[in-house]
């Protein structure tokens, strides 16, 4: 439930992510991949190791997005721009405590991820993706 007055989630909906989900997957789990593949290439520590290197990588990153998305459904926070995803029917009262069922919003997908703001799935990956390589 929310105001329809609160001011910290009253930010316009963002159509262009500033990072997109492909470019988070670039970052923590491509490039992790192909460094390790290099690093397999290049000093040949057995194809057993190499395997087993990159099924970790693989293993931190299937978690970290499991427990992240778990963990969204569990504790999410509504996000900055959730009144401007909700699209709130004509004459809702601001300063009353209303539910989704005020919402006009026909995306389904778009009005959940409303509520999935916290932890962040980018941050999550990346870091999972990037703290293995370390």
């Amino acid at each position: 439930m929310f105001y329809l007055s609160n001011k910290a989630i009253q930010y316009p909906f963002a159509e262009v992510e500033r990072v997109s989900v492909l470019w988070s997957i670039v970052y923590g789990g491509v490039l992790p991949f192909l460094l390790l593949c290099a690093w397999g290439a290049m000093f040949r520590p057995g194809s057993r190791k190499v395997h087993v290197t990159i099924l970790g990588l693989l293993i931190a990153l299937m978690l970290s997005t499991f427990l992240t998305d778990a963990l969204k459904n569990a504790v999410g926070r509504p996000r900055p721009d959730l009144i401007a995803r909700c699209k709130p029917r004509k004459g809702t009262a601001e300063d009353a405590l209303v539910a989704w069922t005020v919402c006009t919003q026909t995306n389904i997908h778009v009005l959940q991820e409303g509520w999935r703001s916290f932890p962040s799935g980018h941050s999550s990956f990346s870091f999972s993706g990037l703290g293995y390589l370390s």
